[in-house]
């Protein structure tokens, strides 16, 4: 039996494989890169995973549900200009897409080839189910200030650390709020 080694780049991808599921909840769900970043390397064990290797990991291996990701996380962050457009035309997705004329930049570098479809396609799954109406906000571990109940002798307020959500916290709550609307 021959000894393979495998690189580290080949462990991080079996790793990736291993969650591809769960990632596809969490792009579905318009988790930011660094939120799934930073839930995935939180439940890793001596090592991490890299924005460019997780964005490659994407673009090679989820490319559909990436580029769709990308496209509703941009109309995503524009909900009063929607909402607005809604109201002015509210029989009318044409009008509204036309009235917004999104020119489709992320940043610097990347231009989305937004079409009325993605638009219809965001807001009939976002905003008219309201599909991300019970979205758990990601808590990361940090530290509140709170009344000693016990001050005899020493502080009156003490620091308590609350931890944050993990991985399986966040997946468990997609399919917690799936389920129930499906129902």
């Amino acid at each position: 039996m021959k000894n393979k080694n495998i690189s580290r780049k080949e462990i991080k991808e079996k790793i990736l494989f291993s969650f591809i599921e769960d990632i596809r909840l969490l792009l579905d769900h318009l988790y930011s890169i660094p939120e799934q970043l930073y839930l995935i390397n939180l439940s890793l064990n001596k090592i991490s995973i890299s924005v460019n290797h997780y964005n490659q990991f994407l673009e090679e291996n989820l490319k559909e549900e990436f580029l769709r990701f990308k496209k509703n996380s941009y109309f995503f962050k524009r909900p009063v200009k929607i909402k607005n457009a809604m109201s002015l035309y509210p029989d009318s997705y044409l009008k509204q897409f036309n009235l917004l004329s999104f020119n489709g930049l992320l940043n610097d570098t990347m231009k989305l080839d937004l079409t009325l479809y993605d638009y219809i396609f965001f807001v009939k799954k976002y905003i008219e189910n309201d599909y991300l109406k019970n979205k758990k906000k990601l808590v990361t571990p940090h530290q509140i200030i709170v009344p000693n109940i016990n001050p005899i002798g020493g502080k009156s307020f003490i620091k308590k650390k609350i931890p944050g959500d993990s991985f399986n916290d966040i997946i468990e709550s997609i399919k917690y709020n799936i389920l129930n609307q499906i129902q």
